[in-house]
């Protein structure tokens, strides 16, 4: 291959890192976007907050999720422990089954449309999860970035060697 080849194939080279340090950074941002959504009703769930009652499953609807598994929509009734409240249409949203329909499961009414939130759904663990894995994307993608632009600065990614095509 002629010595230019060879310069845009590493030119083309370091745009995808760049790249892929780009969306590293931007797939950690939106993980931490998502904490941060989720913590107050994570919070609420953990600290026993809410109208405590009974969620009892009718229906749900499955798509799968990037990690392999499903994430459901469980559609139900609501009905809290001293039926104050009663919500015939409230659903949770969990990738945690196994569920059953018409079984019936303790959760929390945080006053907030018809969701209701399971008490053993593990939605604070998620939210925990979340705040270490988006922030660690993040400063993988700004250290990769960094570093390859350290690197070209230096005039490439390898060292030359004796015999590399790229002296000629």
């Amino acid at each position: 291959m002629p010595v230019g080849a060879w310069g845009r194939v590493e030119q083309l080279a370091r745009l995808g890192r760049i790249a892929l340090a780009v969306v590293l950074a931007l797939g950690g941002l939106l993980i931490l976007a998502e904490a941060l959504h989720n913590l107050p009703a994570a919070l609420s769930v953990a600290r026993g907050e809410g109208a405590a009652g009974v969620f009892t499953t009718n229906a749900v609807d499955c798509t799968p999720s990037g990690r392999g598994g499903e994430l459901c929509a469980w559609s139900g009734q609501f009905v809290s422990a001293d039926d104050a409240v009663v919500i015939e249409d409230a659903w949770v949203e969990t990738d945690k089954p196994p569920y059953e329909l018409d079984e019936e499961y303790p959760a929390r009414f945080l006053g907030v449309g018809d969701q209701v939130h399971l008490v053993n759904g593990g939605e604070f663990g998620d939210v925990i999860l979340m705040f270490a894995i988006g922030p660690a994307l993040m400063a993988a993608g700004v250290w990769y970035f960094l570093y390859e632009r350290r690197q070209q600065g230096r005039g490439g990614r390898h060292s030359r060697r004796r015999g590399d095509a790229r002296e000629s």
